[in-house]
């Protein structure tokens, strides 16, 4: 990857936001690649780099232990920073918990802040989370660290080391 692609290649993160229900706290990455809008977009299925949610109860889920991932058109889309999307995204498999996903399309023009669901199928119960998906304008990033990063530990010890050998010298050379 050249420069210049690094520079216009971008992710945009989803952060869910509650309706009703007991609680939840979620958010999903998205590789848009270069020159597209983060609010406004339409990209494939694989898109999705990233995904987590955290039940109220502790139950957490995360891409790697989605086993279903079904999108109606093969397409994430948003419009004006909320995913507009219908897909389900499941782990169904036993043991208890079992989580599921469902995704509707969410319209400023008639807004449902009801319209996606987040259900946690767990052995005490069931948990149900109703809310949309919105852009987060500041997401948290982890920025890479420089690439000599690694020798800055040894030679922060190498300059420990002598400044004790230094110090030593100098207590031997005044008693």
């Amino acid at each position: 990857m050249d420069h210049l692609s690094a520079q216009t290649h971008q992710e945009k993160q989803y952060d869910w936001v509650l309706g009703t229900g007991p609680g939840g706290t979620g958010s999903m990455i998205f590789d848009l690649g270069s020159g597209t809008d983060g609010a406004n977009f339409s990209v494939p299925t694989a898109a999705l780099t990233s995904f987590t949610f955290n039940f109220s109860n502790g139950d957490t889920i995360g891409l790697g232990g989605l086993n279903s991932i079904i999108v109606a058109t093969n397409q994430w889309t948003a419009a004006n920073g909320y995913l507009n999307t219908v897909a389900q995204l499941s782990d169904n498999l036993l043991p208890l918990p079992n989580y599921s996903f469902q995704f509707a399309p969410y319209s400023i023009s008639s807004p449902n802040p009801n319209g996606s669901t987040a259900v946690d199928q767990g052995a005490t119960g069931t948990l149900q989370n109703f809310g949309v998906w919105r852009q987060n304008p500041n997401p948290v990033a982890l920025v890479p660290a420089p690439a000599g990063a690694w020798l800055v530990a040894p030679g922060l010890l190498l300059l420990g080391l002598f400044g004790f050998e230094r110090r030593r010298r100098v207590v031997q050379t005044s008693a």
